[in-house]
């Protein structure tokens, strides 16, 4: 947990860098703890993350949680991730594929306003059922 903080706390430096994610829609509608913790975890996505592109429920995506670094003053690297391997490589033509892959993905996702309309929406969606005695949120 306490590298998952760390990791965090870089993206919310002055000096950050510069990322761009791209969350399946299908990971919005995970259920992880009640509707307040994913409310929580929806504002931290709204309003924490630097660039965030929804990709819409519709478009069918591997599964495998793919990253790219591009560093000024090294060769890029792509990871891979699924639930048996995680894989570092800074093949060119892996390189070049993982690049088709975010191309193909800028395509498809939502722009950056609409993702975060989305997103928004999924905040307010535990507001939908006001006969719930329980609190809402505003």
């Amino acid at each position: 947990m306490q590298i998952r903080m760390d990791r965090q706390a870089i993206l919310r430096k002055h000096d950050r860098p510069d990322c761009l994610f791209y969350i399946h829609e299908f990971v919005l509608r995970q259920q992880f703890g009640d509707e307040h913790v994913m409310a929580d975890q929806y504002l931290q996505l709204l309003f924490n993350v630097s660039t965030i592109r929804v990709v819409p429920a519709d478009v069918p995506l591997n599964p495998a949680g793919i990253l790219l670094w591009e560093l000024e003053k090294a060769l890029p690297v792509a990871y891979s991730e699924t639930d048996l391997t995680q894989v570092f490589v800074q093949d060119p033509g892996a390189i070049a594929r993982t690049r088709l892959i975010f191309d193909r993905l800028a395509e498809v996702a939502l722009d950056e306003e609409q993702s975060r309309r989305k997103l928004a929406e999924y905040v307010n969606s535990p507001r939908e059922d006001l006969d719930d005695p329980g609190s809402h949120l505003a």
